[in-house]
């Protein structure tokens, strides 16, 4: 898995660099290395990352459906601050070769708030989530945990990691296996390919 460099971890030892005379002459030398080197990073992963277009503006998972039409698709409900989601990403390459072959395509959808964006999307790097992404609206949010939620008391609220599966614009499992059952998930996903 390719990681993003940070820069946040970097410009500390630049700044500590700096303060050495022998050494400030390399500090920019260094530093536009260390630039070209996260933007070929980005560069790379940016080609296999896709948001679904317009995704804020989607008010019915109808409409994702429909985004999905004559394929198959594995659908991952996530968030950022979700350590059993982030658990599972673990065995994305797994999954990545499966689905490559089968020509699934993969769809995470991360229940974060909106002001969370930035870690949203450094997640999806840092993890190399190669598919489609979305973060559904408020409208599209409360449909989810209408279709998808399970009664907590008095409220019912999605719970995650989960994990569907559509075919064809349809949704044909509601519940399907982590990416962690590898061989089961695999055997789920595989009902669907080739028909």
């Amino acid at each position: 898995m390719k990681k993003v460099l940070s820069l946040g971890i970097l410009l500390p030892m630049l700044m500590v660099w700096s303060g050495n005379a022998s050494i400030a002459g390399k500090k920019n030398e260094a530093y536009a290395a260390i630039v070209s080197l996260q933007d070929s990073a980005k560069n790379e992963v940016s080609e296999k990352i896709k948001f679904i277009p317009a995704y804020e503006k989607i008010n019915d998972i109808k409409e994702i459906q429909e985004f999905f039409k004559d394929k198959v698709a594995y659908v991952d409900f996530w968030a950022t601050w979700c350590g059993p989601c982030v658990q599972q990403f673990k065995y994305n390459d797994l999954l990545k070769e499966f689905t490559d072959k089968h020509h699934i395509e993969k769809l995470y959808v991360s229940i974060d708030k909106p002001e969370a964006e930035g870690t949203w999307k450094e997640m999806i790097k840092s993890h190399n989530l190669e598919g489609y992404h979305m973060r559904p609206n408020d409208t599209l949010k409360k449909q989810l945990v209408e279709m998808f939620g399970r009664n907590m008391g008095k409220r019912k609220s999605l719970l995650i990691p989960r994990y569907l599966i559509i075919k064809n614009g349809e949704i044909v499992v509601k519940d399907a296996k982590r990416p962690s059952s590898k061989e089961v998930l695999f055997e789920q996903l595989s009902q669907f390919v080739g028909e």
